[in-house]
């Protein structure tokens, strides 16, 4: 009988042990998700008047880890909205030049853009490519 109850036991404690690595490894991923959502919204500039026309990701959530990809419709001439683009870009840097605890955020991420006429011809189309934790394409 005794050999009964310690077999059960054992086996509840290798349960207990697989459930609780099974919540740290889930919770570890959720908290670099959040950690990943916030750097790139720290990294990525939005301009004002800028619509989500599509967006796409490749692990849990938009702008978290992996892959984000989103389309904007801006309105303006792709030239000027390249030329906010890169000033935003730019104050981000200058920025990290002031304040050395931003680089977590500009090591963990990149950021690829690509602006060209929207389908209307007159318009902008912005795509912003976003890595976090994955592999860099830059």
């Amino acid at each position: 009988m005794d050999d009964i109850l310690n077999r059960r036991r054992r086996g509840m404690g290798c349960m207990l042990i697989f459930v609780l690595v099974f919540l740290c490894v889930g919770s570890s991923i959720l908290a670099l998700d959040r950690v990943c959502v916030s750097a790139l919204s720290w990294r990525v500039p939005v301009h004002p008047e800028s619509v989500i026309t599509r967006q796409r990701h490749n692990f849990l959530t938009a702008n978290g880890m992996g892959q984000s990809v989103t389309t904007y419709f801006v309105p303006g001439a792709p030239r000027e909205i390249d030329a906010w683009y890169n000033r935003q870009v730019g104050e981000k840097l200058n920025a990290l030049g002031r304040s050395p605890e931003l680089s977590f955020y500009y090591n963990i991420t990149s950021v690829a853009k690509n602006v060209g006429f929207a389908e209307d011809g007159v318009n902008t189309q912005l795509i912003v490519i976003a890595h976090c934790l994955s592999s860099r394409a830059e």
